[in-house]
């Protein structure tokens, strides 16, 4: 089937799937799509330069992408040859550059998407690092709350399409419709956000890239394909160089002769003598060690023999005391009348 006879919004759902699933394959039948597409958009004038985005209908804002995912996938060529790669890389500028000024004529952008943006086209030129790190830093901010809102009204959408497979009234069917309609311009408006900060960022790299190409383009042929010389490093590291080396080498070869002239046994690492003295002083201490644990209990038992013998002496004077009271001896003894 030919391009003129899909209609517009099926043209503008093919080319946009394969711009999301980064289909290298069909990414040349995505451009001719959206090049057809952008053709019947101007002949019909579905957008008007009088317009407003809140001028626009909602089935309409996606068309606003069309040179976005044009640049944007242009800008993914695979060309090898340095005229023809310049060729599709300013083309690609053109229509990234083309989307951008679109959506400020229009204004949809909120004023932090504004000033992000802003701050995105001027990183072009020559910044130092902390400035460059603090910009990125805003940005993946900004682009992390646009995906975190699509991912919203996406979820949204899902429970709108379940609701209304379990609605049968006319007039609750009519109210979410309207919903409906409210999250798929608010997703467009957020593609269009997100989409106009990937084209600052990749109209940048293209910039960059463009320097190269036209440099190269200007050289003659026989130098472009000679490869770059390559600079000689200077004298003084290379004999630094060489030092290090030298100093490998040796200690390479002193640990391949240790290898290769090492005994087939273990070596003892004491002499007869030393041995025998670490076994004599091994002895002596383990023979007072076990005096030392003689005499201790020779000494319990003496104190438990000692003990033993003052119980019994205790006891016997105890009993002694039982049976003679105090006092006992002269009980007999009373003076005479």
């Amino acid at each position: 089937m030919q391009e003129q006879d899909v209609p517009l919004a099926a043209l503008f759902e093919r080319a946009w799937t394969s711009y999301e699933d980064a289909d290298a394959e069909q990414s040349k039948d995505a451009i001719r799509w959206l090049q057809a597409a952008v053709v019947r958009v101007s002949a019909a004038s579905v957008l008007s330069l009088n317009e407003e985005v809140d001028d626009i209908p909602t089935a309409d804002l996606k068309y606003l992408l069309l040179p976005y995912m044009q640049g944007y996938l242009l800008s993914d060529s695979r060309e090898r040859d340095a005229h023809k790669r310049l060729e599709v890389m300013q083309e690609a500028g053109s229509h990234l550059t083309r989307f951008l000024q679109n959506v400020q004529h229009y204004k949809v952008l909120s004023k932090e998407q504004e000033a992000t943006l802003g701050v995105i086209s001027a990183s072009v030129q020559r910044i130092d690092a902390a400035t460059r790190r603090a910009q990125k830093i805003q940005r993946f901010q900004l682009v992390k709350a646009i995906k975190a809102e699509l991912d919203g009204l996406k979820m949204q959408d899902v429970r709108s399409s379940r609701l209304r497979r379990m609605q049968h009234e006319d007039g609750e069917a009519a109210q979410s419709q309207g919903v409906d309609e409210d999250s798929e311009r608010e997703t467009w408006l957020n593609q269009i956000a997100l989409a106009s900060l990937r084209a600052a960022d990749r109209l940048s790299s293209i910039q960059q890239e463009l320097g190269v190409l036209r440099h190269a383009v200007s050289l003659p042929e026989d130098e472009r394909a000679k490869p770059a010389p390559v600079q000689a490093p200077p004298p003084e590291l290379m004999a630094s160089l060489q030092q290090a080396a030298a100093a490998l080498r040796l200690g390479q070869a002193e640990q391949m002769r240790a290898a290769v002239f090492r005994p087939s046994h273990i070596l003892p690492t004491v002499t007869l003598a030393e041995q025998a003295e670490r076994e004599m002083a091994a002895a002596g201490r383990a023979s007072e060690a076990q005096a030392r644990a003689d005499a201790a209990r020779a000494a319990a038992k003496a104190a438990d023999k000692d003990g033993e013998q003052e119980t019994l002496r205790q006891r016997a004077w105890d009993d002694w005391k039982d049976n003679n009271p105090r006092g006992a001896g002269n009980s007999k003894l009373r003076p005479t009348a």
